[in-house]
């Protein structure tokens, strides 16, 4: 068995100022094939964040399986995810999502490791519903393929 050194989010936190774009973009497209592959098994994570990633060696792997679900017509929660990455149907309580609330939540993930910090910040989902609302965002609940 492989030993986590530590998650993303503390490696982050650590290292911000020492990472190069380079070094960021390894780790966006290791997530990315992650995520990539649970699609391609149609399954849907529901809960992506950097807590979920561990560094093991030069590779950050996932180790949360927790709230993943087979992409189907089955009954969906929408309670699901942290609120930071939540994509916003899951904010709006809908349970018609589909593989797209986790490329939302990939995309806030992106944003911190570029930037260093929470694309929105907010303590409850109301004042991030309304971050939303005040930036204008036009949101698509579907991805063109």
């Amino acid at each position: 068995m492989e030993l986590g050194e530590q998650d993303l989010y503390t490696y982050l936190e650590q290292q911000q100022q020492n990472l190069t774009i380079e070094s960021k973009i390894k780790i966006m497209i290791q997530i990315t094939q992650f995520i990539s592959y649970l699609h391609s098994k149609n399954l849907i994570h529901r809960d992506i964040k950097p807590e979920n990633f561990i560094k093991v060696s030069d590779q950050f792997k996932h180790i949360d399986f927790g709230l993943t679900e087979q992409n189907s017509n089955i009954f969906k929660t929408a309670k699901v995810g942290t609120l930071l990455f939540q994509a916003p149907e899951l904010l709006e309580n809908k349970t018609d999502y589909d593989i797209s609330i986790d490329i939302w939540s990939l995309a806030c993930v992106f944003y911190e490791i570029l930037f260093g910090q929470a694309l929105f910040n907010g303590i409850n989902q109301i004042y991030i519903q309304g971050q939303f609302k005040f930036l204008k965002l036009k949101i698509k609940h579907r991805i063109v393929r």
